[in-house]
C-alpha cells in the first residue's frame, strides 16, 4: 500500500488519545487517613543515626540510617505489624539501647543480627552514659530505682534502692571525677543530691538541704578535676547555686537572691553559662565557679533559651527589644550578635535545636505561624541562610541530629507526612531521605502506587485496590491493561514488594525485606527464589544480564556480604566472605562493569575501598587502596561511561576528587586535580551523582571560599577535556537534557537553566506563580523522554512542570492551591507516569505525557537459527520514520505487515509467532534485501494532532528463503506522539 493510504488509515481507524494529563485508573476507592511514619526521636551513635517510626508492615519500630536511602532500614525487632513500640532510645558508643513498650530492654549495633534483648520488664527511662556503662531509672511503676547496664544481660542489674517500699525516681544530672551525681527521692520524700560509683555501697547522699516535697536538684556541671562542681537547687520558686568539691558544699552568695529557673549549665570557653530568670525574664549568666566570677553577661538580651556550645561560639535564642525571639551568637571575645530576623520586627521566629555539624550550625525557626524552616549559619549574619521551609501542621516539629556522615532531621512536609530527611548544608542536598510509609497522603489513601518501574515497556508498581493488600501490579497505560500481578499475601493482607530491579527480560524484587522473588511479568512466571531467615534481609539489588548481585544483612554466620542469584534457589549463593564471621564487609555501590562487578567494601584492614569480582570467591579482590592503610577513601557514586567507571574518593590528602578506573589497579587514577582549577576548600560532590547527557559526562563540585559556589564540570574522559562549564550559588536538582546539556534548577528552585557543554548557560523562563513563589523541589529526565520534568511548589501547591529546553509549562493535576504531590516521573512504553493526589480519586497513577516510542517485542524465527531483525525509529509526528531490516538472507523480499493496536503473539508455526493480528493485517510495503542482508524504508509522518497517542504493531515476513519453514523478524510496537 502507499504511504498516503497509511496516513488515511491513521485518521479513520482508531480513537485518539488526548495529550493532556489523565488519570490512568482509580484502583482503590477505600478511604485511609494517614500522616506518614511519624519519624521522631532522632539520636546519633558513633556509627549511625537511630529513630522511631511506623511502617505499614513493621509497626512502630527502631530504624537506622547513615544518611543515605540505601542504608535506611528497619530493625523489625518484633516481626510483623505489631512492632517493638520503643519508648526510649539512647546512644551507647556505636550501639543503641532501646526500651520497649513491653518494658523489655534491647541493644543493637544497627543490624538485625546485632540486636538482642538484655532484660525484661524494666521499663527503662532517664538513660545516662557513664564511661562503659549506662545508668537509668528502671523497675515497675511502684518501685522505680537506679539500674545499670553494660549492654549484656549479666551486666544489667539494680544499683541502689533509694526508697525501700517506694520509688526513688533517680535522675542522673552529670559526672565529676568519674562518679555520677543524681537527684533521687528517699523514703521521707526528700529530693536531694546523691553520688554513685556504680555500686550500692558507693551510692551516698551528698546534701540534706531541701524540705519534704519542696523541690530538689535541678542542674549540675563539673568545673574540672581541681575546681569542683556547681549544682542548682530549687526550693519553691527560688533557685540557689551551690559549689561543691566532694567534701563540702556551699551556696554562691552572688546568686542566692535571684529568683527563677535554671534548666541547664553549659560549659563553653572556660566558663559555665546558663539562662536565669529575673524580673525582666530569662537572661544570660556565666560563672567560673566563684562568687566574684558569677554574674549576668554584659549587654545580654532577654528571653534567653536553647543554649548550645559549639566551636563557632555559644548560640542561643533571645529577644533584644528590636526583634522577637531570634538566634544570637556569643563569640570568644564576649561580643553578642543577632544572626537572624526571620520574621522582621517584634514577631518571634522561636529558633530551636541548634546543632553543630561539619563546621556549621543548623537550627530551625518559624517562617510563618504555620510553617517552620531549616537554617544553616557559619556564625555570621551574611553566612546565615534558609535551606528549606516546611509547611508543617504544627510549628516546632523539626528534629535535628548530627550523624556520622549526614545531618538527619525528622519533619512533616505536608505531603508525605512526618518522615526522615537529610541535609548536607545546601538547598539541593536537603531532601526526603526515605518515605517509610509511602501510602500515607493527606486525606485519603487511593492505591498508594509506588516503586514505579519500567519493565521493557510495561509499568510495574506496588499498590492496593482496597480489597487486596499492597501487591505487585502491571500496566500497559490503559485501564483494562492495568491489573494485579501477584497476591503474595492473600486477601486483604499486604505483601511488601520493594527494590524492583530489571534484569533484561525478568525482574527481581524483595518481599517483606527477606524474600527474594523473580518475575517475567506474568502471573505464572512470578515465583519465590529464596527465603532468608529473619533477621536477614536483602538490599542493593543490582542487575547483571539476567542475573543479580545483592547484599544480605543480618546474616549471623557471614555478616553483611555480597551474594549472587541466577533466579533459582540452587543458583543463589554467597560470593565471598570478605570479613570472616558475623561482622561482614558491608558491600555498597554495586556497579556492573563489563563482565565484572565493581563495589566498595571494608575488609577491616584497608578501610572502605574499591573492590572487583567476577562472581567467584577467588575472583573477588581489592582493586585499589586509594587511601593507603586502614583509612578509607569512601568511593561513591560509581558511574559506568564509555568503557570506564567514574567515581568520587579521597586519598586523605587532597580531599574528595573525581576519579576513573579501567578495572585495573594501575588504571585507577584521579580524573583531574579539580582544586587546581577551582581554588578553595572542596567539599566533594554534595550528593549529586555523575550525570550522563548526550556525549558528555557532567558532575558538580562545591567550593566554600570566599562564598559557596556550585561548579558544574564536564568531561570527555581526558584530563584536558575536564573543565568547568557553569557556576551557580546553589543547586536544587539537575537532570540530563537533549544533546550535551543539563537542566539545572537553582536560585532556591526559582530558576531553571540549560547548562551546555560547549556553550554558555541559558535561563529558561519559569511560569509566573503567586508572590513569585515558583520553587523546584525535584527534577528528572527519565530515559527515553524528550522533555525534562520537575515537581515544583507554589504557596501551597505542588504540581508537575515540564520543559523542552526553551519554555516551561505547569500541569495542575489538583486544581486550586491544594497539592497533588506528584512522585518523580517514570517513562514506560512511551508514556510518562507519576503518582498524584486529587480529592475525587485520591492517590492514583497518572499519565502526564505520551511520547513517541518504538519498542521491540518478541524474537524473530529462522529454521537455521539466524533470525532477521526489524527496527523502527520513534514515530514522532512531523518527522521521518525509518524502518530497517538486518541479518536477512541476501536477495530475499521482506514484506512488512502492519495493524493498529498492541496485539498478543499468535503461533503460526513451531517457534514462529506473529505479533500482528492475523485477521485484518495490512501490507504496508515490500523491501528488497541487499547483499549485506539489510533493507531500509523511510517515510514522513505529518504533524497531525490526530496521530498522537495511536498505537500500532509492525513485523516483516521474509520470502523466498533458502530455508524450509516460516522466516519472521521480531515485531515492533509503535506509539505515535511528540
Amino acid at each position: 500500500m502507499s504511504l498516503r493510504a497509511l496516513i488515511a488509515i491513521v485518521f479513520v481507524s482508531s480513537t485518539v488519545v488526548a495529550q493532556t494529563p489523565r488519570l490512568l485508573t482509580d484502583l482503590n476507592t477505600t478511604p485511609f487517613n494517614g500522616r506518614g511514619s511519624g519519624a521522631a526521636g532522632l539520636v546519633a551513635t558513633s556509627a549511625f543515626v537511630g529513630f522511631v517510626a511506623t511502617s505499614p508492615n513493621a509497626g512502630t519500630e527502631v530504624f537506622r540510617t547513615d544518611g543515605t536511602r540505601a542504608m535506611t532500614t528497619v530493625l523489625d525487632i518484633i516481626p510483623g505489624a505489631a512492632g517493638v513500640g520503643p519508648t526510649a532510645i539512647t546512644p551507647f558508643g556505636a550501639r543503641l539501647l532501646i526500651s520497649a513498650s513491653s518494658g523489655d530492654l534491647w541493644i543493637t549495633d544497627g543490624t538485625p543480627a546485632g540486636t538482642t534483648q538484655i532484660a525484661a520488664a524494666l521499663y527503662g527511662a532517664q538513660f545516662f552514659v557513664v564511661g562503659s556503662t549506662v545508668l537509668f531509672e528502671g523497675g515497675p511503676s511502684n518501685d522505680r530505682e537506679l539500674w545499670r547496664t553494660d549492654g549484656t544481660a549479666s551486666g544489667t542489674y539494680r544499683v541502689h534502692d533509694f526508697a525501700p517500699g517506694g520509688s526513688g525516681r533517680p535522675r542522673v544530672l552529670g559526672t565529676h571525677l568519674g562518679k555520677a551525681y543524681l537527684a533521687a527521692t528517699d523514703s521521707a520524700l526528700d529530693s536531694e543530691l546523691w553520688v554513685t560509683d556504680g555500686t550500692s555501697a558507693g551510692t551516698t547522699r551528698v546534701t540534706n538541704l531541701v524540705p519534704r516535697l519542696a523541690g530538689g536538684p535541678a542542674a549540675f556541671v563539673s568545673l574540672g578535676a581541681n575546681s569542683g562542681f556547681l549544682v542548682a537547687f530549687v526550693v519553691g520558686t527560688r533557685y540557689t547555686i551551690y559549689r561543691g568539691n566532694g567534701s563540702q558544699i556551699a551556696p554562691l552568695a552572688s546568686y542566692t537572691s535571684q529568683p527563677g529557673a535554671i534548666d541547664a549549665f553549659v560549659p563553653w570557653n572556660g566558663r559555665v553559662y546558663f539562662a536565669a530568670r529575673d524580673l525582666s525574664g530569662p537572661t544570660l549568666w556565666s560563672s567560673d565557679g566563684t562568687d566574684t566570677g558569677t554574674a549576668p553577661v554584659a549587654n545580654a538580651p532577654t528571653g534567653v533559651g536553647h543554649l548550645t556550645a559549639t566551636p563557632l561560639g555559644l548560640f542561643f535564642s533571645a529577644r533584644d527589644g528590636i526583634a522577637g525571639d531570634e538566634l544570637h551568637r556569643l563569640d570568644a571575645s564576649g561580643v553578642i550578635t543577632r544572626l537572624t530576623d526571620v520574621r522582621p520586627g517584634p514577631t518571634p521566629s522561636y529558633p530551636q535545636s541548634p546543632v553543630h555539624y561539619s563546621g556549621q550550625i543548623y537550627f530551625t525557626a518559624e517562617t510563618t505561624k504555620d510553617s517552620r524552616a531549616l537554617f544553616v549559619t557559619d556564625g555570621t549574619v551574611a553566612g546565615t541562610r534558609m535551606l528549606r521551609s516546611f509547611p508543617a501542621n504544627a510549628p516546632g516539629v523539626l528534629e535535628l541530629v548530627a550523624g556520622r556522615r549526614k545531618l538527619v532531621l525528622a519533619v512533616d512536609d505536608g505531603i508525605v507526612g512526618r518522615e526522615p530527611w537529610t541535609s548536607d548544608g545546601t538547598t539541593a542536598g536537603t531532601t526526603l531521605l526515605v518515605d517509610i510509609d509511602p501510602t500515607s497522603l493527606p486525606g485519603t489513601r487511593g492505591s498508594g502506587a509506588r516503586h514505579l518501574t519500567d519493565f521493557n515497556g510495561t509499568l510495574l508498581f506496588v499498590g492496593s485496590d482496597g480489597i487486596h493488600g499492597d501487591e505487585l501490579w502491571r500496566s500497559d497505560g490503559t485501564p483494562n491493561g492495568t491489573r494485579r500481578l501477584t497476591d503474595i499475601a492473600p486477601g486483604a493482607e499486604s505483601a511488601d514488594p520493594s527494590r524492583l530491579t530489571v534484569a533484561r527480560n525478568r525482574l527481581f524484587f524483595v518481599n517483606a525485606g527477606h524474600e527474594l522473588w523473580v518475575t517475567d511479568g506474568t502471573i505464572t512466571g512470578t515465583r519465590l527464589v529464596r527465603t532468608f531467615a529473619k533477621p536477614m534481609s536483602c538490599a542493593h539489588l543490582t542487575a547483571f544480564d539476567r542475573d543479580l548481585y545483592f547484599t544480605v544483612y543480618g546474616d549471623p554466620v557471614n555478616g553483611v556480604e555480597l551474594w549472587f542469584s541466577d533466579g533459582t534457589p540452587a543458583g543463589t549463593r554467597l560470593v565471598r566472605d570478605i570479613v570472616p564471621g558475623p561482622g561482614g564487609a558491608q558491600p555498597l555501590e554495586l556497579t556492573r562493569f563489563g563482565s565484572r562487578l565493581l563495589f566498595t567494601a571494608d575488609d577491616r584492614v584497608s578501610g572502605r575501598e574499591l573492590w572487583i569480582t567476577d562472581g567467584t570467591a577467588a575472583g573477588t579482590t581489592l582493586l585499589a587502596d586509594i587511601e593507603p592503610g586502614p583509612g578509607s577513601s569512601h568511593p561513591e557514586q560509581l558511574t559506568v561511561w564509555r568503557g570506564r567507571v567514574y567515581f568520587f574518593a579521597t586519598d586523605g590528602l587532597v580531599g574528595t576528587e573525581p576519579r576513573v578506573t579501567d578495572g585495573t589497579t594501575a588504571g585507577t587514577r584521579v580524573l583531574r586535580d579539580t582544586a587546581v582549577l577551582t581554588p578553595g576548600p572542596l567539599r566533594g560532590p554534595q550528593n549529586v551523582a555523575f550525570i550522563r547527557s548526550g556525549t558528555r559526562l557532567f558532575f558538580r563540585l562545591v567550593t566554600f571560599t570566599p562564598a559557596i559556589v556550585h561548579n558544574f564540570w564536564t568531561t570527555d574522559g581526558t584530563r584536558t577535556g575536564t573543565r568547568v562549564v557553569a557556576s551557580t550559588s546553589d543547586v536544587v536538582t539537575a537532570s540530563p537534557a537533549a544533546g550535551d546539556k543539563l537542566f539545572v534548577a537553582h536560585n532556591g528552585g526559582r530558576s531553571v537553566t540549560v547548562v551546555d557543554a560547549s556553550a554558555g548557560p541559558v535561563v529558561i523562563p519559569t511560569p509566573t506563580m503567586p508572590s513569585g513563589s515558583f520553587t523546584v523541589r525535584v527534577g528528572a529526565t527519565p530515559a527515553g523522554s524528550r522533555r525534562s520534568w520537575f515537581v515544583a511548589q507554589g504557596p501551597a501547591d505542588v504540581e508537575p512542570f515540564r520543559t523542552d529546553g526553551t519554555t516551561m509549562t505547569g500541569l495542575d493535576l489538583n486544581p486550586g492551591t491544594s497539592p497533588s504531590g506528584p512522585t518523580p516521573p517514570v517513562v514506560s512504553g512511551g508514556r510518562v507516569f507519576t503518582r498524584a493526589y486529587e480529592p475525587t480519586n485520591h492517590a492514583e497513577l497518572w499519565i502526564l505525557d505520551e511520547s513517541a516510542s518504538a519498542r521491540r517485542v518478541g524474537a524473530g524465527s529462522n529454521p537455521a537459527g539466524n533470525a532477521p531483525e526489524l527496527a523502527v525509529t520513534d514515530p514522532i509526528v512531523g518527522r521521518a520514520v525509518r524502518i530497517t531490516i538486518a541479518n536477512a538472507f541476501p536477495g530475499s523480499i521482506a514484506t512488512v505487515w502492519f495493524n493498529w493496536g498492541f496485539a498478543q503473539p499468535y503461533a503460526i508455526a513451531p517457534g514462529a509467532f506473529s505479533y500482528v493480528n492475523p485477521v485484518g493485517i495490512t501490507r504496508i510495503a515490500t523491501m528488497r534485501v541487499d547483499g549485506t542482508g539489510s533493507a531500509t524504508l523511510a517515510f514522513h509522518l505529518p504533524n497531525a494532532t490526530a496521530l498522537k497517542g495511536l498505537t500500532a504493531t509492525v513485523q516483516a515476513h521474509m520470502t523466498p528463503s533458502p530455508h524450509s519453514g516460516v522466516e519472521l523478524t521480531n515485531a515492533v510496537h509503535l506509539r505515535f506522539g511528540d
